[in-house]
This record gives structure tokens, sequence and C-alpha cells, in this order.
């Protein structure tokens, strides 16, 4: 058991360190985003991801992720890119941008076909945000959507 050092009893099920670290993290940096607000902001939390700051027709949607023990791959951020897919298939005249906040370490996804020109998907995310091309990285992204709404 890793609780109060005092104990010696207690059902290890019943733990919720690691729950509870990701709480504190989601509201630390939800905090630091209100403490960062402008005056023409708004902060709403829990509706688009774990917080969004609108400005005008701009949404910045993020979510928080404290996950130590996992590597992050395309495959451990299903869920999010599902939520985000979503996010992006409403009509909304704003401008939509989504960020996945974890303190992961930067995996490899374990199958080929999950690796866009062989790499790890988030290597290639991250050169197609800075301008790559994004025909591989998209493909993957589909057939993982598509799986999970077939799950």
């Amino acid at each position: 058991m890793r609780g109060w050092a005092a104990m010696d009893f207690g059902i290890l099920k019943n733990e919720a360190i690691d729950t509870n670290r990701g709480f504190n993290y989601q509201a630390y940096l939800t905090a630091l985003a209100w403490a960062r607000l402008r005056h023409d902001e708004t902060l709403v939390i829990e509706v688009a991801e774990d917080f969004a700051v609108a400005k005008n027709a701009e949404v910045v949607a993020t979510q928080v992720k404290d996950e130590q023990s996992a590597s992050l791959t395309l495959l451990h951020a299903r869920e999010f890119l599902n939520d985000a897919a979503e996010l992006l298939s409403q009509p909304s005249k704003s401008k939509l941008t989504i960020v996945y906040h974890t303190t992961s370490e930067l995996g490899i996804e374990r199958e080929g076909k999950h690796r866009p020109n062989g790499r790890a998907a988030i290597s290639e995310w991250n050169d197609v945000r800075n301008g790559g091309n994004a025909t591989e990285l998209i493909a993957v992204v589909d057939r993982l959507i598509a799986k999970n709404k077939s799950a």
C-alpha cells in the first residue's frame, strides 16, 4: 500500500492516489488557465473537454491527463480522438483548437498499421502540425475512430 505510513491496514483496491493526482493536476492547469485569462476571454470548465478558453470566435479546448505509468500513443488517446472528432463535427462558427496536455512519455504503437509512415504516430502528428503531409496520419486516426465506434 502506498497510503498513510501510520496505517497498517486498508484495502489496496480502494486507494485513489493516482485518481486524486489526476484531478489535482487538472485543477492546477485549469487554475493556471483562469489566472492567465485576458479581459476578453472566457474560461469554460467541463463542457468542451476539461476546460476551454473562448475569445470572440476562437475556442481552445484542453484535455488534461496525468498518467505517469502510460506511454502516449494514438491508441492511448483514442477516447480523446473520438471526443475531438465529435466536437469538430458539430456545427459552429468558432475556430476550434484542441489540446491534449499529458505527463505521459512519448510512446510508439505496437502494431505497424497504427504507425503512419512507420513512425510513432505522435511524432508524425507533430510533423503534420508543422506543415508535413497528413495523409497517412489521417488514415490511422480514421481507423482508430472507426474501430472505437464499432467496439
